[in-house]
């Protein structure tokens, strides 16, 4: 069953951190972040081809040099992601 349309907390099934934007930097890449109070909410959208796109904090994503970026510049296209279950890790994980 694939993902719904919502809002979601993502975390690194490498390191365990919430998956956030940069903000030390140029605010653009998504990384794995130190802990924090407020884990940043990503906003889901499953559209009709079965692709999905993905916000954090309101700001659209893409894949720009094989990492997940935030468009703060309208650099690029807003990407269409493949979202699909993985489960040899369990419930509610997704790749």
């Amino acid at each position: 069953m694939g993902l719904e349309s919502g809002v979601y907390f993502i975390k690194s099934s490498y390191s365990s951190g919430a998956m956030g934007r940069n903000t030390m930097g140029d605010g653009q890449q998504v990384y794995s972040l130190p802990p924090l109070d407020e884990v940043p909410k990503w906003e889901i959208e499953k559209l009709d081809d079965g692709y999905y796109t993905m916000s954090i904090e309101g700001t659209e994503t893409a894949e720009q040099n094989g990492r997940v970026h935030a468009l703060i510049h309208d650099e690029a296209d807003p990407e269409h992601w493949v979202i699909r279950p993985y489960e040899r890790k369990g419930p509610n994980v997704y790749t």
